[in-house]
């Protein structure tokens, strides 16, 4: 009992949308999907709290783990996150590699306790950094116009129904290998810091899987004398 109202004072310090969270774990058929949306809602707003962001996230990955049924919901909080967040130099903010540590953790094949399915993960417009898919299984990954920073490792993993990097832009080291694509559709996508692919592969007849090229400003300077 300590413990528990313990976690709703803390709910209800850090706002409406956490002491949302709280009473979805205490009546969770009556305000659970109310809840993600005002999380969501705080997430999204410019002026929420970095330690309010935090906790919102946290109270979505958890709401994950004990309803299996909105899982895809959860994800696609996670995603709308990190789309909304706007590019910003240096290092991302807390939130945002919690974020990351969401996608990374619950899609990775490894926890045979309780594995997530394969969710549909749209990253479209986003910028991200260090993003770390490597030994996860996704549905469809959509990185349309995504700006990657960092090193991108997305290694031995399944992306079942395929990827779209159309027009995105890798600003560091990209790495694919040992990944299955359903389908991938690479086109204008820009590659400033190298690429690997070696030991990938994509459905036949699921799409074109076309060699990346570099951005005009790392080709070969002699070319371009």
């Amino acid at each position: 009992m300590l413990v528990e109202l313990l976690v709703a004072a803390v709910a209800a310090a850090c706002g409406s949308a956490l002491g949302a969270v709280w009473m979805a774990r205490r009546r969770p058929a009556a305000a659970g999907q109310q809840s993600l949306s005002l999380l969501g809602q705080q997430l999204t707003d410019p002026g929420t709290d970095q330690a309010v962001r935090l906790a919102a996230i946290a109270a979505i990955e958890q709401h994950g783990v004990d309803n299996p049924t909105d899982r895809q919901t959860v994800i696609d909080l996670i995603c709308q996150h990190l789309r909304s967040a706007p590019p910003a130099p240096g290092l991302p903010d807390t939130s945002l590699r919690a974020a990351l540590r969401v996608l990374r953790v619950r899609l990775h094949r490894s926890d045979t306790r309780d594995p997530w399915p394969p969710l549909h993960l749209d990253l479209s417009g986003a910028h991200l950094h260090e993003l770390d898919l490597s030994g996860c299984m996704v549905g469809e990954l959509m990185c349309r116009a995504t700006h990657f920073h960092g090193t991108t490792r997305i290694t031995n993993a399944i992306i079942d129904f395929g990827a779209c990097f159309e027009d995105a832009v890798f600003c560091g080291y990209a790495e694919f290998n040992g990944t299955y694509f359903g389908s991938l559709r690479m086109r204008g996508a820009h590659w400033q810091g190298g690429v690997d692919f070696k030991g990938s592969g994509v459905h036949q007849g699921q799409g074109e899987f076309l060699e990346p090229t570099p951005s005009p400003q790392d080709s070969d300077p002699s070319e371009r004398a």
